[in-house]
């Protein structure tokens, strides 16, 4: 699989194959939340995702922006769904993440083997045919501008400084595509199936 840093980490005819347009469709009442920090702080992402009925994973950027403005959507939404906010467990996230905590939102921590799973369930699942998106700008420059980075023996992350768009909002889908099946029992061609949990 591509390793440097001048390779795109999705071709452009991927990402465009797993559009289904700029109409969102109706947002469950249970869902995945994730959110994302640049390594500089200056710019965060919040992603819902969910599964149909067919198991395919849907993807709806819900605020970029400053963090404040972010984890303030955060808490809206967390409170809204009733469900934990994941994040990557580094640098500003877990800074965020405290602030959700003071705010009484709860929180759900990714380490770093989880986060190389989320990533690489999330490229899979792109280039399988099984997770759509719908066309929102800032995921759409991420995608365009992202780059892998290698961690340990043969993992991926997206990269954070090296890519020439913010990840924040592809970082985030990720471990909200993750956050969703952990809690959730997902039958169907996404392959996807994990047990129910409670948090």
């Amino acid at each position: 699989f591509p390793v440097d840093v001048s390779t795109s980490a999705i071709p452009a005819e991927v990402w465009a194959a797993a559009s289904r347009g700029p109409a969102l469709p109706a947002r469950p009442a249970h869902v995945g939340l994730a959110l994302d920090t640049d390594p500089d702080n200056s710019h965060a992402a919040l992603v819902a995702a969910w599964r149909d009925q067919a198991g395919h994973a849907h993807l709806e950027v819900l605020a970029v922006g400053t963090p404040a403005d972010v984890v303030n959507a955060a808490r809206r939404a967390g409170t809204k769904h009733r469900v934990p906010i994941a994040y990557d467990q580094i640098g500003a996230n877990y800074d965020h993440a405290q602030t959700l905590t003071r705010l009484k939102v709860r929180t759900s921590p990714l380490h770093l083997r989880y986060m190389q799973a989320a990533t690489a369930r999330f490229d899979r699942e792109l280039r399988g045919g099984t997770l759509h998106h719908h066309d929102q700008d800032d995921l759409d420059a991420a995608a365009e501008g992202a780059c892998w980075r290698t961690v340990g023996e043969g993992g991926r992350l997206f990269a954070r400084r090296t890519s020439t768009a913010s990840v924040a909002p592809l970082v985030a889908s990720a471990a909200a595509i993750w956050q969703y099946d952990l809690t959730t029992r997902t039958e169907g061609t996404a392959g996807a199936t994990a047990p129910k949990t409670t948090s």
